[in-house]
């Protein structure tokens, strides 16, 4: 009769818990490094489409620290930050880049405004980009565990 012996199994199996609990430290490392990705799409969306504007859109685009999400794990949010320089009194305006590019995603047929999907459009192409910006994170974590 055949026998099959496994050594090392039980630090396999500990790697692979050390694996499924990915440190915050390097989930928020992942998401910084593939932000500038998809804010250069952004940018360069926002060029593309014509929505290089009197205020400040079209150089908005940048992203704010990570989260720890609900469940776990993280998130961080990439998109028009700041506030849009437009009419009102002397150029001020309350109308955050946010507002203005949801208004050209989506589109406002009643002011003439046709939707661009330019966000969607930007994340779409960075995405590529954006997870081999990830994984040469995540690969430098597992070398530093000696996987």
């Amino acid at each position: 009769m055949a026998k099959s012996m496994t050594t090392g199994l039980n630090d396999v199996i500990f790697s692979m818990e050390e694996l499924r609990s990915i440190p915050f430290k390097v989930i928020s490392e992942m998401l910084v490094a593939a932000a500038p990705a998809v804010v250069d799409a952004q940018k360069k969306q926002f060029a593309e489409d014509g929505l290089i504007d009197r205020g400040n859109l079209s150089q908005s685009p940048g992203w704010v620290r990570p989260q720890v999400g609900r469940k776990g794990g993280g998130y961080l949010d990439v998109g028009p930050q700041g506030t849009n320089h437009t009419g009102g009194k002397g150029g001020e305006s309350n109308t955050t880049n946010a507002e203005v590019a949801f208004v050209h995603e989506f589109g406002a047929p009643g002011r003439n405004i046709r939707a661009t999907q330019s966000i969607r459009i930007a994340t779409e192409e960075s995405a590529d980009k954006a997870v081999e910006e990830k994984m040469k994170v995540y690969d430098e974590w597992l070398t530093s565990l000696g996987l």
